[in-house]
């Protein structure tokens, strides 16, 4: 799932030749953010159970365990797209500069 768009980079003045490859690093690294703000919501236990249904169960059991665990899933989703949107438009001069 892209949360970060060709779009946006267009809206920070990116460069367009950098959008592809800076897409899939975005997203990636805005994956692992919300893991990692999802992990620190929950206890030990449900921690395991979300690890545990992510190897065996499908993508639709694990969303709906996560609306059931974490009621403002799309807060922590949203914040965490905001953050990484502000830290890009932070360093966007450099990024469209670089070769």
């Amino acid at each position: 799932m892209q949360l970060i768009t060709t779009q946006n980079l267009i809206d920070l003045g990116i460069s367009e030749d950098k959008h592809e490859a800076l897409l899939d690093h975005l997203n990636e690294q805005l994956q692992e953010r919300i893991g990692i703000a999802i992990t620190d919501l929950l206890d030990d236990q449900q921690v395991a159970t979300l690890l545990d249904l992510q190897e065996t169960g499908t993508d639709e059991q694990v969303d709906t365990w996560l609306q059931e665990h974490i009621p403002d899933m799309e807060a922590v989703v949203q914040d965490e797209v905001a953050i990484l949107l502000g830290e890009l438009a932070d360093s966007s001069d450099s990024i469209s500069e670089t070769a």
